[in-house]
């Protein structure tokens, strides 16, 4: 969010993505981390009391849901802006994202009042996971939340995951169409340096199907983190799935924000603007203490 609020182009419709998914992250963070160290310290007893138990219950299905739909609409724009760039300025525009952003606290809101419904208003605390999530007391309640969960967050995951491969399989096939655009050495009228031209279209490639493992894992890691929670609704989590949560929702929570800020030139640039800043001011207290 620093980095957002520090570029030159903070009226970008991807930055204003990319600061409400930051928000969001940060959010969950809050919501879970304080917590689960105090549980910790506690021997994995929650001594907050039933309310605060329910209330982090729902903030949780809250913000999960609205971070489930945001991520599958960045997508779409990301999708609109390298699949229809002629259409990209009419169909998206800042106005629009904007709303679109402001439109997640009524899916997280609508989020919350229907697990508190299924819930009857009662959050249970699960040792395995260090949270409270809703209580649902018969099969009708958890198939109607298995329902909403597959409408709200595994569907809009798939596709957006579905979007993602799309476009790199598009780069891909605009590097290789550009790879067979270039002049060979037999041809009179060839580029004094092919070669190297087609070293970096090559390198693009290599490096676009190292997009596609990352983001494989990535998907991974998201969908662990985001089903574990709901699962724990449901069924006790086995004691060999926690570790793996748990640093999937470590890995996301850190890695999230950071990936889409290196996605971003304008942002990369900012980014370390900011950091050599940082390490220009400690270099010179450090020399003016000495």
């Amino acid at each position: 969010m620093l980095v957002v609020c520090r570029s030159p182009i903070r009226n970008d419709t991807s930055q204003v993505f990319i600061a409400s998914i930051s928000a969001m992250v940060m959010g969950l963070t809050l919501c879970l981390g304080p917590t689960a160290a105090l549980t910790s310290i506690t021997g994995g007893e929650w001594v907050l009391g039933d309310g605060l138990c329910t209330a982090q219950s729902l903030l949780l299905m809250a913000i999960l849901s609205a971070l489930s739909v945001i991520m599958f609409i960045f997508s779409l724009e990301r999708y609109v802006f390298v699949a229809h760039p002629l259409r990209y300025p009419v169909v998206v525009t800042v106005g629009r994202t904007r709303g679109a952003v402001a439109g997640m606290a009524v899916i997280g809101l609508l989020g919350a009042l229907f697990c508190g419904f299924l819930s009857d208003w009662r959050g249970f605390y699960t040792s395995s996971w260090h949270a409270c999530v809703p209580y649902f007391s018969n099969e009708i309640t958890r198939s109607l939340f298995l329902c909403s969960y597959l409408v709200v967050k595994l569907i809009p995951a798939v596709l957006g995951y579905a979007a993602h491969c799309s476009l790199l399989l598009i780069a891909r096939r605009h590097l290789r169409r550009i790879i067979a655009d270039i002049p060979s050495h037999n041809n009179a009228c060839a580029d004094p340096n092919p070669s190297r031209a087609a070293v970096m279209i090559s390198r693009r490639l290599k490096m676009n199907i190292a997009r596609w493992v990352m983001l494989t894992f990535f998907a991974l890691f998201f969908l662990a983190m985001d089903l574990l929670p709901d699962l724990a609704c449901l069924y006790p989590i086995p004691n060999y799935l926690v570790l793996p949560g748990n640093i999937a929702f470590l890995f996301v929570s850190c890695f999230l924000p950071v990936a889409h800020v290196y996605s971003n030139r304008c942002l990369r640039r900012t980014a370390r603007q900011l950091l050599a800043h940082c390490f220009f001011k400690n270099d010179s207290s450090q020399s003016v203490v000495v």
